[in-house]
This record gives C-alpha cells, structure tokens and sequence, in this order.
C-alpha cells in the first residue's frame, strides 16, 4: 500500500511524540556538551595591534599625508608575507623558550599564528592561539618585536602588549550545546517519519478499502487474554472459561 502523506496527519504524529522528541534534543545537547568538555582540549587566543609607517621614523605628531597613509595601507600585506616565513617563527621559539625556559617548536609557533589587517588601515592584528594563555600572548609580543628586524623598510609600532587571555577562545561549549540539541531535533524528526513512511499495517477501515477493493463489513475486536480468560465459541454460545472471579 502507498501511503500518502497528509501534513496533518504527519503535524498530528509528531504532536503526539513531542516527549521523544524533546528528550533527544535535551540528550543529544547533554552528550554534546559533556563530550566538548571531556574530549576538546581548550586553547587560548592573544592578539596585539600593530600600526605600519611607510616611514623609518614614526612620529604619532606629525601630520601624514594621504600618499604616505595609502602607502602604509599597502605596506601591511608586504609585513604579512615577511612575518609568516619559516625563518622569523625559528627566531621567535628561540625567544619564547630562552625567555619561559619551554621547548617550543616553530612548527607549533607558525601553526598558532594568524595575521590580519583592519579594513582600509595601515593597522596589523597579530593573534596566537595555544593551549597555554601565557605562551599565546609571548608569541604574539614576540613577533611584534622581531617584526622591524625582518622587515627592511617601513616601521612599526606596538599599540600595547598582549595579554595572557583569562578564557578559552575554543571550544565553544554553548554553540555545541546547541548543534548537540539540532542533531537530536533532526534524528527524532527523521526516525518517527521514516517508521510513519514505511508502515504498511492496516489501522482502520480507511486503510482497508485503499488496500483492498471489497466491501467492508466490521471489524473482528482483539481479545487480551494476558488474564489467562479466554471466549470458547461452541454450537451457537459463548462460554467464559479460565480464572473467573
């Protein structure tokens, strides 16, 4: 029998299995959350902000024209490409382990770093992200350090040291709370339609005359005999037999 679907009577299937469902979105947010914070191992985020001069000398008095400002907008790429070579992360362990006695690689020091410009501003945002707070803003304050040794022309200026961050940046315990709860709305809602598709069972007279194309003339009512009662139909009378009270 081809069932077809009745969006009120599928609305009325899951109103009628909202506790199941509710139950695997509180269940599948629990594992979720429980599962970031067992499994996920925290990492820190420390950034500083850096402003780029086109100039050796920088002078915060001195008034910049817009062919210099344009000009140290452009610089910021060029301290990007410089600053992410493998050369300058060799320096910067050398710094970060002399300097907290560790035994950082410059694998692990360029793979935690990220390098990025505000919008139309000569402005470099250099950020770290370990699984130490303290060695996230080292490697930041490092590098902003180092940056006008490797770089040959321009200047730079550190708009304040990094700090070590007093929270992690990830996991993000909520958001997978939440993609926990999503999946568990999704597999309930999946399941109890996909059993709604592919059930076959006559339920009614309604399923009965599409299945079949004969008149229908009653239904047979089932008989629980979990009671150890049964009904004995012999020669026209019904007798109760079993445990009578």
């Amino acid at each position: 029998m081809q069932r077809e679907i009745d969006p009120k009577a599928v609305f009325q299937l899951f109103k009628a299995r909202w506790l199941i469902i509710a139950l695997s979105v509180v269940v599948m947010g629990a594992v979720f959350l429980v599962g970031s914070k067992l499994l996920l191992t925290p990492k820190y985020t420390s950034s500083v902000k850096t402003y780029v001069y086109v100039s050796t000398i920088f002078d915060p008095d001195e008034p910049i024209s817009s062919g210099i400002y344009n000009t140290s907008v452009k610089l910021v790429k060029a301290y990007i490409g410089i600053l992410k070579d493998k050369s300058v992360s060799i320096d910067v362990a050398d710094r970060i382990n002399s300097k907290l006695n560790t035994n950082v690689s410059a694998g692990k020091i360029g793979a935690s770093v990220t390098m990025s410009q505000e919008v139309d501003t000569p402005i470099l945002i250099i950020a770290a992200t370990t699984e130490d707070p303290e060695l996230s803003a080292e490697i930041c304050n490092a590098l902003a350090e180092i940056a006008p040794e490797k770089v040959p022309y321009g200047s730079l200026e550190v708009m304040g040291l990094a700090e070590p961050s007093g929270s992690p940046s990830s996991p993000n315990y909520n958001k997978n709370a939440l993609y926990g709860a999503f999946a568990g709305l999704c597999l309930s809602v999946g399941v109890i339609f996909l059993i709604f598709l592919f059930d076959n069972t006559v339920k009614g007279e309604e399923d009965f005359r599409e299945l079949f194309d004969i008149a229908f003339l009653g239904e047979i009512p089932h008989i629980d005999d979990g009671d150890k009662h049964t009904l004995r139909v012999r020669k026209g009378y019904t007798k109760r037999v079993g445990n009578q009270p």
